[in-house]
């Protein structure tokens, strides 16, 4: 089969020539295969049906003609007896019976002369169901030994075979018929009749096997002639399938015949769609290359008219359509390729921006760790982790005096350079105003800095915050929450972190003229604080949820680094990278550690 289908398809076993004759001559084939399988099904079932029904018919036919039979053959009997029972009576004349003036040996000398076919014999019953006549043999000798002897002594009515003493009766009362009685262990068929006015019954008696033998050869023949029918049947049957199985032949050659050429004609425009597909992909190649500038100087006038060519099919089908549907695709990617070429400089241009904002917000962030190494007074640690987008975190820490250290972790709301420019704006207005105005409050400073940022804020952007500082000399920490996270303390006394409680105040460049209000706790040698942005518990992994406040606070406890702050932010980093898995990061994880040892000498 293989061979045909690669015959049929010129040799080539992967074209769409062979794969559609495969497809057309296994269709068809299946299908043939099909009917043939109904009209053989349908022609066994026939030969079934008619074979039952012959038999069936043999049957009927058999039964029919075995009940003519048997009635035919009781009718003969019954005329035997009636025939004989006539010369019994002329031959008595006017003599009664029961007078018994006849002499008996006149009666069998005149009915040894009765024929009987076969093994039949007959017999003569008086009204007391007495033999008083019978051409049983020996009947005269033996007496008792046969029981249709001549005995005047037994009463044949109270014989043991039911069946006989029932015949016996029927006679008795002077019935005709025939009846089936068993006399000697054996079956007989009886026909009586009586002998009219002597009060006698004559009787005949057959053997059952002389009698439906006939019958036998009846039932014999119509087997014979079921059977012949039979086989004429299947050999008729026989010569349909040989017709059958050779029309299935021809009829597939037929197919395979009209599928070559009604395949050729269809792969003929389907190579043509191919070769125009084929063109197509190279041009679509050197389109991309093209468009992302890896196309040499060269080919750049040639990929200008790479689409301009068209695929030209005038079948008159599906085809046609198709060729016309990919024309009209060839027109769409050629705006695409336009498209992209206008894409594709955009996109370098928003990643020459992303490049840029990063390196503004990297370059603006302390990066020197530690950072004041003079101070033993306190241990201190920062990080940041940019996400693919760029936003705008940011943590500051500076001495603002020989005494007083300033520490500041802030979130600029939206994206790329904007975000990045106001998040550089925000962190050098604080740290101005901090180094500065060393003769006003934290909380003045911040609603100074508050005022500068909201001006000229035509972005409407705007910074949440948390601004801290540490006196080293006795512990006090004051700072303003500028609507930012709340910050956590680690107490050594406790030996837990909590979170601070913070004051709701508003976010920077949100609204001008705000009053911040400040806060202040003391840190005790061994304290530490931890500071954040949103994007620590914020971070999402794939099922959509948040690592979280709770989370944070949890893995803060059980930690063995809580004064260790490099260590400390390297642990929560581990726990959010684990945490969020494959997901991608979303925002900017900023984080800043501060542990305080106390004044000098005390660590």
């Amino acid at each position: 089969m293989k061979d045909i289908f690669s015959y049929l398809s010129g040799e080539k076993e992967n074209s769409i020539l062979h794969k559609m004759i495969r497809i057309l001559i296994g269709s068809n084939l299946l299908i043939i295969v099909v009917l043939g399988m109904i009209a053989f099904y349908g022609l066994i079932s026939a030969l079934y049906q008619a074979e039952e029904m012959g038999r069936r018919l043999g049957d009927i036919s058999y039964l029919d003609s075995t009940e003519l039979l048997v009635q035919q053959r009781e009718e003969e009997l019954l005329y035997i007896s009636t025939y004989n029972a006539k010369i019994i009576r002329l031959c008595m004349g006017d003599e009664s019976a029961a007078s018994m003036e006849v002499s008996m040996e006149k009666l069998r000398n005149i009915t040894k002369d009765i024929y009987l076919p076969n093994s039949g014999f007959y017999f003569a019953l008086n009204n007391q169901g007495k033999v008083v006549l019978s051409s049983q043999s020996r009947a005269y000798e033996a007496g008792d030994e046969l029981e249709l002897a001549v005995d005047m002594k037994d009463d044949i009515r109270q014989s043991n075979s039911q069946s006989l003493a029932y015949t016996a009766r029927e006679m008795c009362l002077g019935y005709s018929g025939v009846q089936m009685a068993v006399i000697d262990d054996e079956e007989y068929f009886v026909a009586y009749t009586p002998i009219q006015s002597t009060g006698w019954s004559f009787a005949t008696v057959f053997a059952k096997d002389d009698v439906i033998a006939p019958v036998e050869k009846n039932r014999e023949n119509i087997e014979q002639l079921t059977n012949d029918k039979i086989e004429d049947l299947e050999r008729q049957l026989d010569l349909i399938i040989i017709i059958e199985v050779f029309s299935i032949i021809l009829l597939l050659c037929f197919v395979i015949h009209v599928g070559r050429k009604v395949s050729g004609k269809f792969v003929a425009s389907i190579q043509k769609l191919t070769d125009g597909v084929r063109d197509m992909t190279k041009h679509v190649v050197i389109g991309t290359l093209n468009a992302y500038g890896d196309l040499p100087d060269g080919d750049k006038n040639n990929a200008n008219n790479m689409f301009k060519k068209r695929v030209k099919i005038n079948s008159g089908d599906e085809i046609e359509e198709l060729a016309n549907c990919f024309n009209i695709m060839t027109e769409e990617l050629e705006g695409y390729m336009d498209t992209l070429v206008s894409e594709t400089a955009e996109k370098e241009r928003i990643a020459t921006e992303l490049t840029l904002a990063q390196d503004i917000q990297m370059g603006v962030l302390p990066h020197k760790f530690p950072p004041f190494p003079e101070h033993t007074e306190f241990s201190l640690y920062a990080s940041m982790e940019s996400a693919k987008e760029v936003g705008g975190d940011f943590y500051d820490f500076y001495m603002v005096d020989e005494h007083r250290l300033a520490v500041t972790i802030a979130d600029v709301s939206g994206k790329g350079v904007g975000a990045a420019m106001f998040m550089a704006i925000s962190k050098t207005i604080l740290k101005n105003l901090l180094l500065t105005g060393k003769n006003m409050t934290l909380a003045d400073l911040v609603t100074h800095a508050n005022n500068q940022l909201k001006e000229d804020n035509t972005a409407r952007m705007f910074v949440t915050a948390f601004i801290g500082i540490l006196d080293i000399r006795t512990g006090l920490f004051e700072f303003v929450n500028g609507g930012h996270n709340p910050s956590l303390i680690y107490e050594k006394e406790k030996g837990a972190f909590r979170y601070l409680d913070v004051e709701s105040n508003f976010v920077l460049a949100g609204r001008k003229n705000i009053s911040y209000v400040s806060q202040s706790t003391i840190l005790k040698s061994g304290d530490s604080l931890f500071l954040y942005t949103d994007g620590v518990t914020e971070a999402m992994n794939n099922k959509d949820e948040l690592y979280g406040e709770e989370r944070l606070l949890s893995q803060l406890n059980c930690s063995k680094n809580a004064d260790e702050p490099q260590s400390l932010l390297e642990e929560i980093g581990k726990s959010v990278a684990a945490f969020v898995g494959d997901a991608e990061q979303s925002d900017d994880i900023t984080m800043l550690a501060l542990t305080y040892f106390g004044p000098v000498g005390e660590k």
